[in-house]
């Protein structure tokens, strides 16, 4: 593996509302209930302190970022983000075999984002469905 990237716990607020503007989210998932036992050999090393509970089963902060989250969309649900701009990413630009991504899409939609333009990422093959607006379509 050509590097190991992990997210900083305390932007997941901002990474799941900006998830959750997106039109169509139903859900989000994840695998990691509790940190894993050091004792269980395999993982990466960050992979052992990923959990929203320790191995006491005593929550995290990432575990009450999620439930006071839970809790507010609940009652008010995010609204949808209009998205003007849609970044095209070829298929090919999509690796499968472990190596580094190419980060000159990363790079664009950075750049979009910083200067406050939230993009729509679609695949090429996908670039012409209906549910991609003619404004999406004309700006790729």
């Amino acid at each position: 593996m050509a590097g190991v990237y992990s997210c900083d716990f305390r932007i997941l607020p901002w990474l799941l509302e900006n998830a959750a503007a997106w039109q169509n989210v139903w859900g989000f998932t994840g695998w990691c209930s509790h940190d894993i036992d050091p004792a269980i050999k395999g993982f990466l090393s960050l992979e052992y302190a990923q959990g929203v509970s320790d191995q006491q089963n005593r929550v995290k902060l990432r575990g009450k970022t999620l439930s006071t989250l839970a809790e507010q969309w609940g009652k008010n649900p995010p609204a949808v983000i209009s998205r003007s701009v849609a970044l095209v990413i070829p298929e090919k630009a999509l690796s499968k075999t472990g190596d580094a991504a190419d980060w000159s899409i990363a790079k664009q939609y950075m750049n979009l984002v910083s200067r406050e333009v939230p993009p729509a990422l679609v695949l090429q093959s996908r670039a012409g469905d209906k549910l991609m607006s003619r404004a999406e379509r004309s700006k790729s």
